[in-house]
């Protein structure tokens, strides 16, 4: 097996589409990515407790490392949802047969791959939470018909199910810590989304860095999977009310997709004005919401990652005064 492994764990909305499309599936970029993701979800995340097997899975998945293996090259194991789903405190919603946990997960990828490298991307909690809020609403898949005071309600739903969203999914310490505890804290990367948005290249060059491959020189920049307009949640909510089944996995149906490209429609008719007053209003009940909420947690991510959190936005606890 090619040394080393790189195993990306997400999260989501960090950028994980452009490295999985433009930078870990480029052999001249130095990576690839020889494992589809419907295998790897297949493989560590569908399994319950009992029917998993390290082994198995170890030597299922190397014969898929070991074809048109490049020396070259660095293998990578990409699936953001390996750091947990964002709705449901990390399981998700729709199925009922729930997920496995994100500490069993990290359990299962140790087990399975002693040796890999682990690379988690993070992201100042409030710019996450309007992504994140607008992903379930407007995204692919997206089918939630909640408002943002009803999105970040903490309260559990009907037959005791966790809240819409958790907030202990963006408590980022526990994460680090924890594949820290299991992989060894040299063996672990993280890394500030806002660092992809303003540098692309010191941003890729640090991974290449951890997974001991020359600096590049340039990398592919481009956005992909862009985040919608506020405005487009405000016209796509009504319609996941009436046209979404929460309980029904995989893509939508057709209506559900005649719904989305009408409000896409609509929205893209609107002023700028408008635009940016709705964001303004989603911004402000976020940032009412989040506050101090995450202060602590960022100090002790800040702590075991070396990361400068608060010049990035982060919030952290306030600096003591320095008595002369």
């Amino acid at each position: 097996m090619p040394v080393p492994l790189l195993i990306h764990i997400g999260m989501h909305k960090t950028g994980s589409s452009y490295l999985q499309r433009l930078i870990f599936d480029d052999v001249d970029a130095g990576f690839r990515s020889p494992i589809p993701r419907p295998l790897l979800r297949r493989t560590f995340l569908a399994p319950d407790a009992f029917a998993f097997c390290p082994r198995s899975a170890r030597n299922h998945l190397t014969r898929f490392l070991a074809r048109d293996h490049r020396g070259d090259t660095v293998a990578v194991l990409s699936h953001e949802q390996f750091s947990g789903q964002p709705a449901g405190g990390g399981y998700g919603l729709r199925r009922r047969e729930r997920e496995v946990g994100r500490g069993e997960l990290a359990e299962r990828l140790h087990t399975t791959f002693p040796e890999a490298r682990i690379l988690l991307v993070i992201r100042e909690q409030r710019d996450m939470l309007r992504s994140i809020y607008k992903w379930m609403v407007c995204g692919w898949q997206g089918r939630l018909s909640a408002s943002p005071r009803q999105f970040l309600d903490q309260s559990s739903l009907l037959d005791d199910y966790s809240p819409l969203f958790h907030c202990g999914y963006l408590e980022y310490h526990s994460l680090v810590a924890h594949y820290q505890q299991s992989f060894g804290a040299s063996n672990v990367l993280v890394l500030p989304y806002e660092w992809l948005k303003t540098d692309p290249l010191a941003f890729v060059n640090h991974i290449r860095s951890f997974v001991d491959l020359n600096p590049a020189v340039r990398v592919r920049e481009s956005r992909v999977n862009p985040g919608q307009h506020a405005t487009l949640c405000l016209l796509q909510r009504p319609l996941n009310r009436l046209l979404a089944s929460p309980n029904r996995p995989g893509r939508r149906s057709e209506p559900e997709r005649y719904g989305a490209a009408l409000a896409r429609r609509i929205s893209g008719l609107l002023p700028e004005r408008l635009h940016a007053a709705t964001e303004r209003r989603l911004a402000r009940q976020i940032d009412t919401w989040v506050h101090d909420r995450y202060t602590h947690s960022n100090q002790k991510t800040a702590r075991l990652t070396g990361l400068d959190l608060r010049a990035l936005g982060y919030t952290l606890p306030d600096e003591p005064v320095e008595t002369p």
